[in-house]
């Protein structure tokens, strides 16, 4: 009886901020609700999307990961991003995905792309169908009335196709030109209100963004295969991040692609990890860096056209058995415990949104 109670107490709560939400008036210093981007080492709960949203979350990046959809050739699985859209939906956080990893039917791994002439035309199929789905005029929404429509406004195309973690065996700016233009003809024939999003590239440690950019403007085809420049600027501190982001404008500039918006869908600091790291900030740190991140994109929005940033991540990380630490584990506003951070509050303060109370 008292699960049920609160099964309905959830419901009402919900469909209050489906409410409360659709008509979230424009977030601090004139950015609108999208440009505050959020994104997770996990999949975020009803609960969660909801202290996202009143925290002034516009944008949630997903993992839109092939493998999970389709595991067996022709067989779909979407009861996951089923919950995930309806949950993001009722209050009115729109999601992003970031369609990416290679079922072991289609390549021999998952960071391997689709590169034979029968994986290419699965993945077309896989993302048409996907489209079909969730996009402008989708299934989902027609048979979900009730729900708010919220279609993606942009499909990121893979995920750090510069880095060896996800493009392998090494990275291949000629390869993965080939498989945004893939990408690109079959998102834009299937929802041509949506925007082609380039997978976001990595500026970190020996992974630098600039060099990967400037050889995919050299491959054939790629200036017209993406309308949304995507970059993860992971800086030293907001100087660099700058720095960095003016750099990217001034490669599209000089390829005559400047009226393209850039969005950043990573950006983060670690509150703790290894000593000496430039990314680690420590609690207060974190916090500095966040805001003072954010405010200057704000004020270089219009600027450098950019048009989101998206945190790197929502709650810390467990270390998996035999990992050895890093940053990237520790960047989350909530702790492991689900208790907020410092950087929470400052996150919320320039989204326009409200920290709320206790833990997750």
């Amino acid at each position: 009886m008292r699960r049920k109670l609160r099964i309905a107490a959830l419901a009402a709560l919900l469909v209050a901020a489906s409410c409360a939400f659709a008509t979230t008036p424009p977030a601090s210093a004139g950015a609108p609700r999208q440009f505050f981007g959020m994104s997770a080492w996990n999949y975020p709960s009803s609960f969660e999307f909801l202290r996202m949203a009143q925290g002034g979350v516009g944008t949630f990046r997903v993992n839109f990961y092939w493998p999970d959809i389709e595991v067996r050739e022709g067989a779909y699985n979407w009861s996951r991003y089923d919950a995930l859209f309806a949950d993001a939906a009722r209050v009115g956080i729109r999601l992003l995905p970031t369609v990416w990893g290679s079922p072991s039917w289609a390549a021999q791994g998952a960071s391997y792309p689709p590169t034979s002439h029968h994986a290419r035309k699965a993945f077309a199929s896989f993302l048409r169908t996907s489209l079909g789905r969730y996009g402008t005029n989708g299934f989902f929404w027609r048979t979900h009335s009730s729900l708010p429509t919220r279609p993606p406004s942009g499909w990121e195309v893979w995920n750090e196709p510069s880095h060896w973690k996800f493009w392998q065996p090494k990275a291949n700016p000629a390869g993965y030109v080939k498989l945004l233009r893939l990408a690109a003809q079959v998102i834009r024939k299937r929802d041509p209100s949506t925007k082609v999003v380039l997978g976001g590239i990595p500026n970190v440690y020996g992974d630098p963004a600039i060099p990967f950019i400037k050889q995919l403007y050299k491959q054939k085809g790629f200036r017209g295969a993406f309308d949304i420049m995507n970059v993860h600027p992971y800086s030293q501190n907001t100087q660099a991040l700058e720095d960095a982001m003016a750099a990217v404008r001034r490669v599209m500039a000089n390829n005559n692609d400047s009226k393209k918006p850039i969005w950043i869908t990573e950006i983060g600091w670690a509150s703790s990890g290894p000593k000496g790291d430039t990314l680690v900030s420590g609690r207060q740190g974190q916090a500095k860096e966040l805001k003072n991140a954010y405010n200057a994109m704000v004020d270089m929005r219009k600027q450098l056209n950019i048009g989101m940033v998206v945190w790197f991540s929502w709650r810390d990380h467990p270390l998996d058995q035999g990992e050895a630490d890093w940053w990237g584990p520790h960047t989350g506003l909530f702790d492991l415990k689900g208790k907020p951070k410092p950087a929470w509050n400052e996150y919320v303060k320039v989204a326009g949104g409200k920290a709320g109370s206790g833990h997750l």
